[in-house]
This record gives C-alpha cells, structure tokens and sequence, in this order.
C-alpha cells in the first residue's frame, strides 16, 4: 500500500492529463533549516529585484520628463531660428531688388558730366 506522503496531490487515476503532476514538498524537507535559509535568500533577492526595478522604472521616467521638456525647447529654437533666417531671406530678397533698380535706374541715366560738357561745347583753352 502507498504511503500517504506519496499519494499526496498526484493523481490517482490513469487518466491521462497536459499538466504535470503535483509533487509537494515533503514535511521534513519542508521544516528543514536548509528550506527556510533558502527561502530567506530568495525573499531578499525578489525584494531587492522589485527595488531596483523600480528605480530603473522611475529613472526611465524623470529621463523621459526632462527630454520631453528639452523636446519642447529644442522646438522652440528652431521656430525662432526659422523665422530669424524668414527675415533675413525676405531683407535680402528685397536689398536684390533694390540693387538692381538701383544698376536699372544707373544704366538708363545720362552721363551728366559728359553730357555737361558737350552743351558747354567744350573748349580746351577754358579749362
């Protein structure tokens, strides 16, 4: 006849089942020092896991808080930027046409000295 610690948990029947039998962990393993100083050690590391994934969590977080902010000011520069170089653009643009009415407004001019000097007839001995 079986024992009890034995037939414990573990399925009797000859059904056949996906998931594995269920083999608890015998009394005096249970209550030995060895399980509890186990157990002890593992708590610690679980805690000690949860601890530091937490401060990654929250590390992770106030690094993405203040590159959102720095997001938003990089933005900002660059609007400003734009519109700096937009101003410029449209200052030179319009110093182009002016230059250039300017060499128009040259080039259709009479030459007054020439001209001034022809109407005088100019006269060699004058001068």
């Amino acid at each position: 006849m079986p024992t009890e610690e034995t037939t414990v948990g573990r399925d009797t029947s000859k059904e056949e089942t996906d998931r594995r039998d269920w083999n608890p962990i015998s009394i005096e393993i249970r209550f030995d020092c060895r399980y509890f100083v186990k157990r002890a050690k593992n708590n610690e590391a679980a805690r000690k896991s949860r601890k530091l994934r937490k401060e990654r969590e929250t590390n992770a977080k106030n690094e993405n808080d203040l590159l959102k902010i720095q997001l938003a000011d990089l933005r900002q520069q660059l609007k400003n930027k734009t519109d700096e170089c937009n101003n410029v653009m449209k200052e030179r643009d319009y110093y182009k046409t002016e230059v250039q009415r300017l060499q128009t407004q040259y080039d259709q001019q009479r030459h007054p000295f020439r001209d001034l000097t022809n109407q005088l007839k100019y006269d060699g001995n004058q001068f």
